[in-house]
């Protein structure tokens, strides 16, 4: 198992992909904040950072200052001088996103309960778009989405969609803590705390991709939500005093 590690996060580096590489160290991270019952605390800390950072790009227009250089944002193929271009707002792959992040945006001020509907980011977000966001592959032949799971969950099913999946994904979150401090078995632990961690890797990626509903990661998504479940009936039944008020 040691081995199978390591050759994950030879493979996970040697891909170059920023946002696995910063996964794996979220994890490390979550994985702490877990065993110390810090879940909640995290959760709130979080949504108020968040909440913070919109309201900062929001205020006065604030965000339009990030706007990229059309000419130098281009694509990079050595490691560090795509770590450098990211910082810099210089990477086309980084600024693209924002380009259609800031689209979605405008669609949310449109419709902002209820949404466009299932699988129409795509022929509507052109017309929503910010041209001084623009880079050399804004026309987006491949027909690819938003490229934030969460912020396509509001463009397409609305204020109502977006809380209920939120919800679901903290509530995920902290049944996870709980089900592992129930949890007696070490074998069982191991599981818990590996689904539970799988659920901040996979929602800190949907952050820059559009991945619950692919065939590569939706699955996971879903397979460590019944290993959680699982357990927490499992544990509920061996231990019936736990669900019940004081």
């Amino acid at each position: 198992m040691i081995l199978v590690f390591l050759v994950f996060i030879i493979g996970i580096y040697f891909s170059y992909t920023r946002a696995a590489i910063l996964s794996m160290v979220i994890a490390v991270g979550a994985y702490y904040i877990i065993k110390m019952q810090w879940v909640k605390h995290a959760l709130a800390v979080s949504s108020i950072v968040a909440i913070i950072g919109i309201i900062f790009l929001a205020w006065d227009n604030k965000y339009m200052d990030f706007a990229p250089n059309f000419e130098k944002t281009i694509t990079h193929t050595e490691f560090d001088n795509l770590l450098e271009a990211t910082y810099k707002l210089e990477d086309i792959s980084s600024m693209e996103r924002v380009y259609r992040w800031m689209a979605g945006i405008e669609m949310i001020k449109d419709r902002f309960w209820m949404g466009f509907g299932p699988g129409t980011f795509y022929s509507n977000y052109k017309s929503y778009s910010i041209s001084r966001f623009q880079t050399y592959v804004s026309d987006n032949p491949d027909q690819s989405g938003i490229h934030n799971y969460f912020l396509m969950t509001w463009v397409e099913q609305g204020f109502i969609g977006f809380i209920i999946f939120i919800c679901l994904c903290f509530a995920l979150l902290i049944e996870g803590e709980k089900v592992y401090h129930q949890c007696t078995n070490s074998k069982d632990k191991y599981l818990i705390m590996a689904a539970t961690l799988g659920f901040i890797i996979i929602f800190a990626m949907c952050l820059i991709n559009d991945l619950i509903e692919t065939d590569k990661v939706g699955p996971f998504f879903f397979f460590n939500m019944a290993i959680l479940l699982y357990f927490s009936a499992k544990y509920k039944e061996q231990n019936p005093q736990v669900s019940k008020p004081d």
